[in-house]
């Protein structure tokens, strides 16, 4: 069995159970990958096993139930990959979900949920999966963000700032890659409004910003086809959708490939290490 399974190429989805990871796992699987499937509602897991084994019958889909907005729960899932042996190939850290309205009116327990889960349980499972890819010197990691993270963004205050770190830290992380000659790339995903569950785990549902006529809004199967495209060509960051594309580069400069390549290169240049005498 071990043997087997060392033939075999795994990826693991945070949130795979719908909206964009489902998208993404679907395209794995087409790729040839097993893939495990992290998520949290027991509903949501097992709808999508319904549904894979309908459409996409006899694929290694493995199903792994957790809240990842808990301490220790990137440790549990390790664990578990570890433990039965699927070496990792892919991460997608794409799990997340919203708040939007005053930040002073929502519970503290539920931000403090959803900040555990934007920002320590990526950080913590990029930490373990990265250490085996390094061994190996092989893998991939695509860090779900939001255009959101590019700007402070008022009635979504702190999910705004939980992105803004996943997506400074995949950008500073993949250029230490770089900088070190391995061949392990992160990419970073800016996917626009999405028409997923999302607003509704949000109360969004009364905005026009997810309507089928909004030009700002994605279909899940467009954001993870374009993500999975970027992070199989080592891209940076993938924004989604050619006029997004361009609005966000005229009006926000950290959504330049170019201008952060160079801020990068500053902040290098003023770190120097002093040479031994």
């Amino acid at each position: 069995m071990e043997n087997n399974q060392k033939e075999k190429k795994y990826a693991l989805v945070t949130g795979g159970s719908s909206g964009i990871g489902m998208e993404l796992t679907k395209l794995l699987i087409m790729d040839g990958y097993s893939v495990i499937v992290v998520a949290k509602p027991q509903d949501e897991l097992d709808h999508a096993k319904a549904w894979f084994d309908k459409n996409m019958p006899n694929k290694e889909i493995i199903y792994f139930q957790q809240d990842l907005g808990t301490p220790g729960a990137a440790q549990k899932v390790y664990d578990f990959t570890s433990q039965n042996g699927y070496d990792i190939e892919i991460l997608m850290n794409n799990a997340g979900f919203g708040s939007f309205g005053w930040d002073h009116e929502f519970e503290i327990a539920r931000n403090l949920n959803m900040l555990n889960l934007l920002v320590i349980t990526i950080y913590h499972m990029t930490r373990l999966y990265l250490k085996d890819m390094m061994a190996k010197d092989r893998g991939k990691i695509l860090i779900t963000s939001s255009q959101g993270g590019l700007i402070p963004t008022p009635k979504s205050a702190a999910y705004s700032a939980g992105k803004a770190f996943s997506y400074f830290y995949g950008l500073a992380l993949n250029e230490e890659l770089k900088d070190l000659g391995s061949n392990i790339n992160v990419t970073v995903l800016l996917p626009p409004p999405t028409r997923t569950g999302f607003q509704h785990a949000a109360k969004m549902d009364h905005l026009t910003t997810f309507d089928k006529g909004s030009k700002f809004a994605k279909d899940p199967d467009q954001v993870a086809l374009e993500a999975y495209e970027g992070l199989k060509k080592k891209k940076m960051f993938v924004l989604v959708g050619k006029a997004d594309r361009m609005m966000l580069k005229m009006i926000n400069p950290f959504a330049r490939e170019r201008v952060i390549r160079r801020l990068m290169k500053l902040t290098k240049m003023g770190t120097k290490e002093k040479k031994e005498k």
